[in-house]
């Protein structure tokens, strides 16, 4: 089993579709989402039903306009 770290856009209804559909190919492994922003308690709910283990965002003022 491998941990592997994937990287999310955050939207204002939680992640992008394309995040959890990845989760989902990857079963079997450590799941592992981070973000550069707060996602939503709909998004982490999303997230945690397609089997990410844990969860990270990074916050910060100098993330603010980071695209």
């Amino acid at each position: 089993m491998a941990k592997i770290l994937i990287f999310t856009e955050v939207t204002d209804n939680g992640v992008k579709p394309v995040t959890l559909e990845i989760l989902g190919k990857l079963e079997g492994h450590e799941r592992n989402i981070v973000a550069l922003h707060k996602i939503s308690d709909q998004g982490i709910t999303d997230l945690k039903n397609n089997g990410a283990e844990n969860i990270f965002e990074i916050n910060g003022s100098g993330l603010d306009k980071y695209s």
